[in-house]
């Protein structure tokens, strides 16, 4: 639920959707990395190391979808940053714009451009070749990648990071001048211009895999749809009673099509502009059954160390693809022990990344957090 004490908002169990959303990306990066340097795990190999059985495929498709928690943390900012705006569009009359910008600006760029400052020292550990620098720096890996269709170490997973910084330059404005009545409309005709420019990609790009994955226009229908959600929260307030037994049958049925569809296979049209819309409005039910029916599942009522976790997630999921060579360096030495399977090697890349995140988040992060909080004009409790 939402708490709103002295003027400050606080969606209680939005760190852990975070945390969620961090872990299930490192998980997919992690067994993506065990395929590629070891091949299938021995009980899912087919007829080659690399090969899956039926059962591999079933598990590698569960895996690799996995990466829907970068479409969770899209729905997760869209929806604080619009509930956040629309709140301060309410007490002042106004958005201050520029303060906004700051307020971003402390939480992401002083982990991003950390990371491409140490890139140079990790890259030569790991006898990678060097990536391209100057893209990343002003935000556009992601329509890099596309021009490339190649992934750089360290900076693979950088393009989502991209693509939430080109939605938060814009989207301020719309919220400040567009007037209340109208914003379900834009929100509307952005939605559907994402989907007519993935029907474009699909139909006209002869290889649209990294543009489907990857274009700014692909994917910000997902953080508009969040920003809508906060919209329909603000004029009145979500309050979901739902069975368990249906909150049973939705979850049962997205875990089973976890396994057997992998969310990005475009192979038609309807594929490209449609399918993603289911997982999104399950993810979209589970974020908001969680944040506001208190029947929900594991509804803690007290902070935990999972709250806690949640709040560096922004840290688990920059670190978790960068740490995987040196995890894969740990995993060689024990290759000839009992340790070398693949669930030791996904739980020690979870632990190893959630240690050096907490300790980025209190030693680096949190300083320009709390100057952060000099700018804030609708106080948050984070």
């Amino acid at each position: 639920m939402m708490s709103v004490s002295k003027e400050k908002i606080h969606f209680y169990n939005l760190d852990i959707i975070r945390l969620l959303a961090a872990l299930t990306v490192v998980v997919s990066h992690a067994y993506e990395a065990w395929k590629g340097w070891y091949g299938q795990p021995l009980w899912l190999q087919g007829a080659s190391v690399q090969e899956p059985n039926y059962f591999g495929t079933l598990v590698s498709t569960f895996f690799s979808n996995f990466n829907l928690g970068v479409d969770t943390f899209f729905l997760i900012s869209g929806f604080l940053i619009t509930y956040l705006l629309l709140t301060e569009k309410q007490k002042n009359g106004t958005i201050h714009i520029g303060k906004f910008y700051l307020r971003r600006a402390l939480r992401i760029l002083p982990l991003y451009y950390l990371s491409i400052l140490i890139a140079p020292l990790l890259v030569y550990i790991t006898h990678n070749h060097q990536p391209e620098y100057l893209t990343t720096a002003f935000f556009l890996n992601n329509f890099r990648t596309i021009v490339t269709e190649s992934w750089d170490f360290p900076f693979a997973h950088f393009w989502s990071i991209c693509i939430e910084e080109h939605f938060y330059l814009f989207w301020p404005l719309i919220i400040a001048f567009v007037p209340h009545k109208k914003l379900p409309l834009v929100f509307t005709l952005l939605i559907v211009s994402s989907i007519l420019f993935r029907w474009y990609a699909y139909s006209c790009i002869p290889f649209p895999y990294f543009t489907l994955y990857l274009h700014t226009f692909s994917r910000i229908d997902v953080l508009v749809i969040g920003a809508a959600l906060a919209f329909v929260h603000f004029n009145k307030p979500i309050q979901p009673v739902i069975s368990i037994w249906v909150r049973l049958g939705v979850y049962l049925i997205f875990i089973l099509l976890l396994f057997i569809e992998p969310n990005n296979l475009w192979n038609s049209a309807f594929s490209a502009m449609v399918k993603k819309y289911f997982y999104t409005s399950v993810m979209a039910f589970e974020m908001l059954n969680y944040l506001f029916n208190k029947n929900a599942f594991l509804n803690f009522k007290e902070k935990n160390i999972l709250h806690y976790l949640g709040k560096t997630s922004y840290g688990i999921y920059m670190f978790g693809n960068i740490l995987i060579p040196f995890i894969i360096g740990i995993e060689n030495k024990l290759k000839e022990t009992f340790l070398h399977n693949v669930f030791f090697f996904l739980a020690l890349n979870v632990i190893i990344t959630c240690i050096v995140s907490a300790i980025s988040y209190e030693f680096f992060e949190k300083h320009f957090l709390t100057f952060k909080k000099r700018f804030e004009i609708v106080k948050t409790e984070r």
